[in-house]
Parts: structure tokens; C-alpha cells; sequence
């Protein structure tokens, strides 16, 4: 097998050598050394790289994991893309980070990255969610990352000028987080219908955050922007009337 590592399978034989093969790719420091070995066995034994991969006594190795997600396109053609992706999250700690951003590349509105998530981050959902933004998805993501408690990551989501964090965080019953989700999303965007998506969630009762979220807003574009919305809102509307001409 002593070409093996340069794609030359022709002395291989499956599955008689798997477990020779396996050794001799725990050995291996360097992806790049396991790339054109991966390429070949996807093509011409997937089973064989699905066992190495994702199977019972997969190489754990932080070189093979990333080889793994070199070859991810041909392995979810063999394996279900959410039993590929928790494997990998198991077999190596080390490799965490690299494995979640590619799935939430890869799958931007799959449901089951909500609960890997967990796995593999140091704030679950960041990944998922800043992956996901502009997918015609994200709604849904924001309002399952709520459901289960990923409230730091939602703030930082709304980051990205998106109104649906602060909205998700709302329906969560996390109206301090939602104000600082909604003053972040408008530091971005200040043209982002926040105030819309947060009284779709909350109704007139929300006239209360929008009194905590006025003082926070960081430029007189975001607070020109917020005057029209805040009409029915008369406290809220008044207060950004009277600290307008003070911002910058």
C-alpha cells in the first residue's frame, strides 16, 4: 500500500486491508497528505472512506477530519449530511469550529444544526445563524436557536442589520436582549423595520422597550430612520423628538 497516499489504489483490497489502511492514516499529520487518498476512495470506495470517516472506529485525528471535509460533497451522497457532520463533531474536539462552519455552509436552513450547535461552539448558534442571514430561512433559524436558550448568539446575530433576532428573542421572553439585539441590528442597518418585527411579536405593549431602545441608538441617520415607525408609539416618538438634535 505504499502508494495508497498518492490516490494509487490498484494494490488495495478491500475490506481485507481497511484496518492496515486505517494505521497507516492515523500516522498522518498533514491533510494535504490525505487528500488525494480521500478523493480516490470516494470515487471508488465510498463505503470504505464512510467507515473511516463516520464509522464505529473512525480515525479521529484532527489531519483526517479536515481530509474528511475535503471530501464532504461525495460522502453526503452516501451518508445523511446531519449523522456526517455530529460524527466528525465527536471523533475530534480539536476540529469543532471547522466541522460546524462547513455544515452551516453547506446547509444554511437545516434544522438539525440548531442542536449541534451545542457541540461545537463556544457560543452555540453563532455559526449557524451569521451562515444562514440571508437565507430566506433565517426567520425560522433565529425562532428555533430562541426556542433553545441560544440567546448570546442572537444578539451577536443581529449584527448582521437583520430585525429576526431581536424579534426571536422577544418571543422568548428576553425583552433585555431583544433591546440590545434591536439597538445592534440598527448600529448596522438603521433602516431595519425593528420596530415592526418586535410589535408583530409583542404589539403596543412594546412602547417599553422602545423607550430603553431610544437612548441606545448610535447615529442620527438610525434615529431619522425610527421616526416614522415610532408614531404609535406617542412616549417612545417623544423621546427620540427630544434627544434627536443630540446625535450625531
Amino acid at each position: 500500500m505504499r502508494d495508497v497516499l498518492r490516490g494509487d489504489l490498484s494494490e488495495l483490497r478491500l475490506p481485507q486491508d481497511l484496518a492496515a489502511l486505517r494505521a497507516q492514516i492515523e500516522g498522518i499529520a498533514d491533510p494535504a497528505g490525505l487528500t488525494l487518498l480521500y478523493e480516490a476512495l470516494a470515487k471508488r470506495h465510498p463505503v470504505a472512506l464512510l467507515d473511516l470517516v463516520i464509522g464505529p472506529r473512525a480515525v479521529d485525528t484532527p489531519a483526517a477530519v479536515r481530509a474528511a471535509l475535503g471530501v464532504v460533497e461525495p460522502l453526503e451522497q452516501r451518508a445523511p449530511p446531519a449523522a456526517i457532520y455530529k460524527r466528525l463533531l465527536e471523533v475530534q474536539p480539536s476540529t469543532r469550529a471547522e466541522v460546524i462552519a462547513m455544515a452551516a455552509q453547506r446547509h444554511p436552513a437545516a434544522g438539525w444544526l440548531v442542536g449541534l450547535s451545542d457541540l461545537a461552539e463556544p457560543v452555540p448558534g453563532v455559526a449557524h445563524l451569521m451562515a444562514c442571514a440571508g437565507h430566506p430561512a433565517f426567520p425560522a433559524i433565529c425562532w428555533a436557536h430562541a426556542a433553545v436558550g441560544h440567546v448570546e448568539a442572537l444578539v451577536l446575530a443581529a449584527e448582521t442589520g437583520r430585525a429576526e433576532p431581536a424579534a426571536a428573542l422577544l418571543s422568548a421572553g428576553r425583552e433585555d436582549l431583544a433591546v440590545e439585539a434591536a439597538a445592534r441590528a440598527l448600529a448596522t442597518e438603521p433602516t431595519c423595520p425593528v420596530v415592526a418585527y418586535l410589535a408583530a411579536v409583542g404589539g403596543v405593549s412594546i412602547e417599553a422597550l422602545l423607550l430603553q431602545l431610544v437612548p441606545r441608538l448610535k447615529s442620527a441617520r438610525a434615529g431619522a430612520a425610527l421616526q416614522g415607525a415610532l408614531i404609535p408609539f406617542p412616549r417612545a416618538s417623544r423621546l427620540l423628538a427630544s434627544v434627536l438634535p443630540g446625535m450625531l
